[in-house]
């Protein structure tokens, strides 16, 4: 038996799960949007620069500092954490685009599913190991500014609504997921205990 879970486990796949899920999405998205545009008069503020001269200088330095975090990374331990945090969340993203490839186009469209056998066990395990390591370092971020707070690192009431966001995400993410996989695995194993004793699994 090939290695694979089912998407929408528990919840099923049909209006009543994908209608409200798709519309809390698109008006999260919306709140981002608008919130970007809300910063536009700020940013004509500044003064004119020419922003593409020496742009594969720029390109690079762009890389050194999203990808390698450079800037974070110069304040030792918490830069680590947001490292190892922002590493995790893309990973997470990654993960979260292949289910929404498989379950609403690829399968839903072609009956193709790509996540299964040894791709799927590897695809399994780094992203129950990325939401793990996000739990943990936004723990520990969360520790250094109310508990260990540098002097200047100031802890305001919109810091502990974001914390408590990215909590309650990460959370409701990770351990369903990895309590699907465990059922299903278990599931599995039963199935084929029982077909090598002649038996039949019963739904």
């Amino acid at each position: 038996m090939e290695f694979t879970r089912e998407i929408y486990w528990n919840v099923g796949h049909g209006a009543m799960t994908l209608v409200p899920m798709y519309l809390l999405a698109a008006l999260a998205i919306g709140l981002l949007v608008r919130g970007a545009l809300q910063r536009i008069p700020v940013y004509k503020q500044g003064l004119p620069l020419n922003r593409t001269d020496q742009l594969g200088r720029r390109i690079a330095i762009m890389l050194e500092n999203v990808l390698l975090q450079q800037k974070v990374t110069r304040v030792p331990w918490p830069g680590f954490l947001h490292t190892l945090f922002f590493w995790g969340c893309g990973l997470l993203v990654v993960g979260t685009t292949l289910i929404v490839v498989q379950a609403d186009f690829t399968d839903l469209l072609f009956n193709v599913k790509f996540l299964k056998g040894t791709f799927y066990k590897f695809f399994s395990i780094v992203l129950d190991l990325a939401g793990l390591i996000c739990i943990i370092m936004l723990g520990g971020l969360l520790m250094r500014r109310y508990f260990f707070a540098p002097e200047g690192l100031e802890a305001k009431k919109d810091d502990a609504i974001m914390h408590g966001l990215m909590f309650t995400i990460l959370v409701t993410q990770t351990l369903p997921g990895s309590l699907s996989g465990i059922c299903h695995r278990q599931a599995a194993v039963t199935d084929e205990g029982r077909q090598s004793t002649g038996g039949s699994r019963r739904y």
